[in-house]
């Protein structure tokens, strides 16, 4: 327990209150904690490296976290998700929905459109689909789950660009 500040900014004893899957990354830890931003720790000596409580302020912790080995993503549902930077522990400005990290790039569910972005943040690609109730990467093919059908994206190939194969209409 340390004596830290709250998310409603009064100092008080708190701790690290795992909540969600362990995500590691090759150097890193990654401890969700619900309402919180994570905790992030040494793999190699298992040392603290930082815990904020108060760093994403409300509303921007979680109990889904996602990394690549540069950032780490707090998934909030329906108030997106947060990236921060996995070194240092600050947020940064990117805020992709229902992110899936995969080979560099970042598959995301906005407005109804499916996007892909690369490694700093510019967009690769985007596809017009629902996948605001979750996003699933399967071998070569993206399912977007959204309100009204499933749809399922053929990611780019060769010379074929990204985009919907076929769709199911689902109540």
């Amino acid at each position: 327990s340390q004596f830290i500040k709250q998310p409603h900014s009064a100092p008080s004893f708190a701790g690290v209150a795992p909540q969600g899957a362990l995500v590691a990354t090759r150097d890193k830890l990654v401890v969700p904690g619900g309402r919180s931003v994570p905790a992030v720790f040494d793999r190699a000596t298992g040392k603290l490296d930082y815990f904020e409580l108060n760093a994403g302020g409300k509303g921007t912790g979680g109990s889904f976290v996602a990394a690549t080995d540069e950032r780490f993503y707090v998934h909030t549902r329906d108030k997106g998700t947060r990236a921060f930077n996995l070194e240092t522990g600050l947020k940064t400005a990117f805020m992709p929905n229902e992110p899936v990290l995969y080979d560099g790039h970042v598959y995301t569910a906005e407005d109804d459109h499916v996007r892909c972005y690369d490694a700093s943040d510019k967009l690769v690609w985007e596809v017009a689909a629902d996948g605001t109730g979750d996003l699933i990467l399967c071998g070569d093919e993206l399912i977007a789950a959204g309100k009204d059908a499933i749809s399922f994206i053929r990611l780019p190939h060769n010379d074929s660009p990204a985009a919907v194969s076929r769709t199911i209409a689902v109540e």
